[in-house]
């Protein structure tokens, strides 16, 4: 459902890989990932990139489906204070959960406001680029789910297998999608882990000795 929903946005890059580049959608969802990724993440850098369980959090607001983003919060915010790092992560959710619990707190404006950067002009400028490596896809793709429809009903709240609706999936770029998932291999899961390949051990074996009658391994 997550690939399928990749692909109906226009996602050119390849599909087995760990991270997904916001270079290979269109500047419209390029835009609509960063500002995800860059409010709902736990990374302190990096926002070029993607991890399978921020797609799952795109896919969940462009099919209207209910996700736990609370749980990804509370999860990282946990290892990030038992990591030792001093930089804050999801600052905006501490303090809604601040005004939320003292809705008369006295905020002290000089010293108690974290000051955060918002996107500006020249943000937007470089969401607007590409790197050389990682053209601008030719593909066009449109508005679709949640975000065409204010309306939009989850397609598949029961298995959460399909990433349009029976209307939407009769369209022709399902054909294509059906197409680009035949070199997909299905190996992972919440958290995205490598396959471990078992060694062959090479080179001589010792034999093992065996007891028998007479032998000097018997007393």
């Amino acid at each position: 459902m997550v690939k399928g929903c990749m692909l109906r946005m226009g996602y050119t890059g390849p599909l087995n890989n760990a991270n997904y580049l916001k270079a290979c959608f269109m500047k419209p969802y390029k835009f609509f990932i960063h500002s995800v990724v860059y409010a709902l993440s736990h990374r302190k850098g990096g926002y070029d990139v993607m991890k399978d369980y921020q797609m799952c959090m795109v896919t969940a607001l462009v099919l209207n489906k209910k996700y736990n983003f609370s749980r990804i919060i509370f999860h990282y915010m946990k290892d990030n204070i038992t990591s030792g790092s001093k930089t804050w992560v999801y600052p905006r959710f501490v303090q809604m959960m601040i005004d939320h619990a003292y809705p008369n707190l006295v905020k002290d404006e000089q010293n108690d406001l974290l000051v955060l950067n918002h996107m500006d002009n020249e943000k937007l400028i470089r969401l607007s680029k590409y790197h050389k490596n990682w053209p601008e896809p030719k593909t066009k793709t449109n508005f679709f789910g949640f975000i065409k429809n204010a309306n939009y009903e989850d397609p598949d709240p029961v298995n959460h297998l399909k990433w349009g609706n029976d209307e939407e999936m009769k369209e022709n770029s399902t054909t294509d999608e059906l197409k680009r998932f035949e070199d997909f291999s299905e190996t992972r899961n919440d958290w995205f882990t490598k396959e471990v390949k078992v060694k062959k051990r090479g080179g001589k074996r010792t034999p093992k000795v065996q007891a028998e009658e007479g032998s000097t391994s018997q007393p």
